[in-house]
């Protein structure tokens, strides 16, 4: 009985939240179509060149140098741009927590009615701030030995807390960036 509510809530969560992103040995994937590493948002009644330039406020709402950030762009078709998370997971090794930062560009592509989502790249740097232990070492996809991964070398999964930790942030990211896009009253208060 708990497995077919469990199943249930999968679904409907599916349905009422879209695609969400999911970490693989591979990076970043579509979690509905695990062999695509973008996710396709739908917001209806909106031309390209409305998405993109509300994709362009979110980024200056939300960046402290957006001009910085912003590594290219085709008015109304494109754009790409970084971002860099200061600790973004942590993991409890010993007495002390490990930290991570992270570095990522996404990729946005724009149509009439949708645009294309996509982290073309994701680099997890050591944090050498002023945490409980000064860490170095980058944290990998996939890695052996003694260096820091979430998934070994077979594909397996090793250190889900991270993994989990990951996931939430580009997804919460995700539906911030969708809520933004789809808020109304970004374009109706123009006229105040």
């Amino acid at each position: 009985m708990r497995k077919i509510i469990l199943l249930c809530l999968i679904m409907i969560s599916s349905l009422t939240y879209g695609q969400k992103l999911v970490i693989t040995p591979n990076g970043l994937k579509n979690s509905i179509e695990i062999e695509k590493s973008y996710i396709v948002i739908n917001i209806n009644g909106l031309t390209s060149k409305q998405l993109y330039d509300k994709s362009i406020n979110y980024i200056n709402k939300n960046y402290k140098n957006p001009n910085e950030v912003i590594k290219g762009k085709i008015e109304g078709e494109y754009l790409k741009f970084d971002t860099y998370v200061i600790d973004i997971a942590n993991i409890k090794q010993g007495f002390s927590n490990m930290w991570w930062n992270c570095s990522y560009t996404t990729e946005i592509y724009f149509k009439d009615d949708k645009i294309k989502y996509e982290i073309i790249s994701l680099e997890f740097p050591g944090n050498i701030r002023d945490h409980s232990v000064k860490n170095t070492y980058p944290l990998l996809l996939m890695g052996k030995g003694f260096t820091w991964y979430i998934f070994n070398m077979n594909g397996e999964l090793k250190r889900d807390e991270l993994k989990i930790q990951i996931e939430t942030y580009f997804n919460d990211k995700l539906d911030k960036f969708k809520e933004f896009l789809s808020d109304t009253t970004t374009i109706k208060n123009e006229n105040w």
